[in-house]
C-alpha cells in the first residue's frame, strides 16, 4: 500500500527546517513474547548485585541483571529485546549491545539473537541510570518479518 505523510507548520518566525533526520518506522507484533518482569538484582557500582529489584518497577543503580531460559522452539526466529526506561544497551551472556548514542526516547529494541543460547541459562543485564523501567519483554519475530 501506499501512504502519504503531511507536516503542517505554522507559527511568525521563518521555517528552518528540521533539526535533524526524521523517519517513520513499523514493527509489527510479534509471533511469541516472553515477559521478564520479575525478581531481578541491581548494583550501584557495577560490581557487586546485591540489591533486590522487583521490575518493571521504580529503582536506582548502573545496572540490573537476571538470568532467563530462552525455549528451544524459539530457536529458528529473532529475538529482540524490548525494554521501555532509559536504558544505554544490554550485555548478553558477557557480549555488550548498545543502543543508539543518543538517548532519544524510552524505548529500546536490540537484535540480541546471535548471543542467545536456547534452552539454556542466559545472563541479561540490563545497562543504565533508570529510574523507571514499564516493561521488559523478549519478543520472537520469524526471520523473514523483522528485523
Amino acid at each position: 500500500t501506499s501512504h502519504e505523510v503531511v507536516v503542517e507548520m505554522r507559527g511568525k518566525g521563518t521555517l528552518n527546517g528540521s533539526r535533524g533526520n526524521a523517519w517513520l518506522a513499523y514493527q509489527p507484533a510479534p509471533q511469541a513474547t516472553q515477559d521478564l518482569a520479575g525478581d531481578w538484582l541491581g548494583t550501584k557500582d557495577s560490581l557487586r548485585y546485591d540489591i533486590k529489584l522487583s521490575l518493571p518497577g521504580n529503582w536506582s543503580g548502573k545496572a540490573a541483571r537476571r538470568s532467563v531460559i530462552i525455549d528451544k522452539t524459539q530457536s529458528g526466529r529473532n529475538v529482540i529485546l524490548h525494554t521501555e526506561g532509559r536504558f544505554l544497551g544490554v550485555m548478553i551472556n558477557g557480549r555488550w549491545i548498545r543502543r543508539h548514542h543518543h538517548l532519544i526516547g524510552d524505548r529500546m529494541d536490540l537484535n540480541i539473537t546471535p548471543w542467545v543460547k536456547f534452552g539454556e541459562e542466559n545472563e541479561i543485564e540490563l545497562v543504565g541510570d533508570s529510574r523507571k523501567a514499564l516493561a521488559i519483554s523478549l519478543n520472537f519475530y520469524d526471520k523473514t518479518v523483522y528485523p
